[in-house]
């Protein structure tokens, strides 16, 4: 059985075999009518036990050929390319960018002159954990490893403090200004006159040169 309320509303027992309840001659259902109160009409929200009106069938008919016809201008467009796009991109030069620093220069600019000072001991055979600190503390007290660092007095110049500045340039033309270049000189320095930059800091602290 289908009991309905006094004023048309949503049934409060249905039976399985019953529900729901047969339309009328007009083709609405009791109590689902668009102007039932409490039961507001949304259009679109097309339920199978709301009334279904002409206007609601036609925007719902609207909106998906719209959908329909919008799908297809997208998968056509990313199926085939316009002639005039292929055409441009066929006709239009290739830019490669080069870059003019080479790996060596950019290493360089990256590294510390200590950085660098430690990289080369495996030319001179040194082993950077016993060696190094007595470099470090030699130069430091020297130049502060700087490699503008120069003595108005001796003439000394750059990282090592070679007499003169000059010197350097049996290591590269560009001892004036790359950190590189010097301590490569004072590196070949160290080895040809005291083997070892631990007896270099020795006459250093006992002499005050080197």
């Amino acid at each position: 059985m289908v009991t309905l309320s006094s004023q048309g509303a949503l049934p409060r027992a249905t039976s399985a075999r019953r529900w729901p309840p047969p339309a009328s001659a007009g083709g609405t259902r009791p109590g689902w009518k668009p102007s039932t109160r409490c039961v507001p009409d949304r259009g679109l929200d097309l339920s199978p036990l709301r009334t279904l009106t002409a206007k609601s069938v036609r925007s719902a008919a609207i909106a998906t050929g719209s959908a329909l016809a919008l799908s297809a201008v997208v998968l056509g467009s990313a199926a085939t390319p316009s002639p005039a796009l292929t055409a441009a991109a066929a006709t239009r030069p290739t830019v490669q960018l080069v870059s003019a620093v080479t790996p060596a220069a950019r290493q360089a600019v990256s590294l510390t002159p200590r950085q660098i000072a430690r990289r080369m001991f495996g030319a001179f055979h040194w082993r950077p954990r016993r060696q190094f600190r007595f470099l470090n503390m030699l130069w430091d007290r020297e130049s502060g490893w700087n490699v503008h660092a120069q003595n108005p007095w001796s003439g000394a110049y750059g990282i090592p403090q070679a007499v003169p500045g000059g010197k350097m340039a049996s290591a590269g033309p560009d001892w004036q200004n790359s950190a590189r270049t010097q301590i490569l000189w004072g590196l070949r320095y160290i080895a040809a006159v005291y083997g070892k930059p631990r007896i270099a800091w020795i006459h250093e602290v006992q002499d005050g040169w080197y």
